[in-house]
């Protein structure tokens, strides 16, 4: 599995990111195996390089659009023996280029160049765009300069284009090839070091240390909630990692999920998952956590950031384990054991009405607290 967040930081992808916004005005973006968006677009104040793009994700179903996008270009791909493909956006005349990410014949995920269009575009078919936009919800003056800023890219262009996306799938490649061996390199000492301070890749030999490994023992037994309180830092995912693999739930999926990082309009999504037909761009059923869990942990890193509606949902699962996708009518039972982490006072921001009383005792049914750096 590629380590995106890493590969997000790459000085070489940056600089072919650079390069293809300069020279044809389009994004970069990177989705997994399963067609879900692993570059930083998707994230709280990230700055866009195309103004299209920009404008696009302004929008309520901005991220619908781009993820059906995603989806069908892909499916395209996966099906297809090309390695690079120019395919259609859902937006009328708006091109993709996707190249496949593959290592010793396994697919690992697809990198995109959106969006730009084609120089035989006419002045009419630019028109569709923007109508296209505005029916989306956009300002009519933010739709046409959406529009005048998109790059008009000849045959050679876009053969050019496709070359340059290929080769940051191959830098991608390389950079997975060279982290495995890394990581190998690194397990091999790390198996050198004594087992009298580690317990599941923690390293702390103090006694309040040594007082959570036991802690840990303890609780991965049961199904309980389990509350992680910690500076930013101090390992609360590796906890929770430790807890899941120590409980009767470790051949089943852990899913993690950072509440800070998410748009508060797609947390529910990203949760629960969506029908087809619920919203713009949902052009079939996509399952949401609480269903690929199943029967195994959720860590819901950074809990205090996750918005009162979305509270009540949670308390919903907790209380009932059933859960409601969005554009559903009836329930869903689920299965999973929440583990939670907090880096801020919920009692402070249970008294200021910011975090619901009844989901934090649901959540700190046991409560683990790290030691500081």
């Amino acid at each position: 599995m590629i380590n995106w967040n890493e590969l997000n930081g790459l000085h070489v992808i940056s600089k072919l990111e650079e390069i293809l916004n300069k020279w044809f005005g389009v994004e970069v973006l990177f989705a997994d195996a399963h067609y879900k968006i692993r570059s930083g677009h998707m994230e709280k104040d990230f700055t866009h390089r195309n103004h299209f793009f920009k404008v696009q994700m302004a929008l309520k179903s901005g991220y619908e659009m781009i993820t059906a996008d995603i989806e069908s270009v892909s499916d395209q791909l996966v099906s297809n023996k090309d390695q690079v493909m120019v395919c259609n956006s859902m937006f009328p005349h708006i091109k993709i280029i996707a190249s496949k990410i593959e290592v010793s014949g396994e697919f690992l995920g697809t990198v995109f160049a959106y969006p730009f269009i084609l120089d035989s575009t006419t002045e009419a078919e630019k028109s569709e765009i923007i109508d296209y936009f505005v029916s989306q919800g956009a300002v009519h003056e933010d739709a046409v300069a959406a529009v005048k800023h998109l790059k008009m890219l000849n045959d050679q262009d876009v053969e050019y284009l496709q070359e340059l996306v290929d080769l940051v799938g191959d830098e991608v490649e390389t950079f997975h090839s060279e982290i495995s061996k890394r990581e190998e390199r690194i397990h091999a000492l790390s198996s050198e070091l004594g087992e009298k301070f580690r317990y599941h890749n923690m390293i702390g030999k103090s006694k309040m240390m040594q007082k959570v490994y036991n802690l840990i023992e303890r609780v991965a037994p049961s199904d309980s909630s389990v509350l992680i309180q910690g500076e930013n830092g101090t390992g609360k995912e590796l906890v929770a990692r430790a807890i899941h693999s120590h409980s009767n739930r470790k051949d089943y999926p852990f899913h993690a999920i950072n509440a800070s990082a998410i748009p508060d309009n797609l947390i529910e999504s990203e949760l629960f998952g969506h029908m087809k037909g619920s919203f713009t761009g949902a052009h079939r059923d996509k399952p949401g956590i609480f269903e690929t869990a199943n029967g195994g942990t959720l860590f819901l890193d950074e809990i205090g950031d996750t918005p009162l509606t979305m509270q009540v949902k949670l308390l919903r699962v907790l209380q009932e384990g059933t859960y409601l996708p969005v554009g559903a009518e009836a329930p869903r039972k689920t299965d999973v054991r929440i583990l939670a982490a907090t880096n801020k006072d919920l009692k402070a921001m249970m008294a200021r009405g910011d975090f619901r009383e009844d989901l934090y005792y649901r959540v700190n049914v046991i409560n683990i607290n790290l030691p500081s750096l």
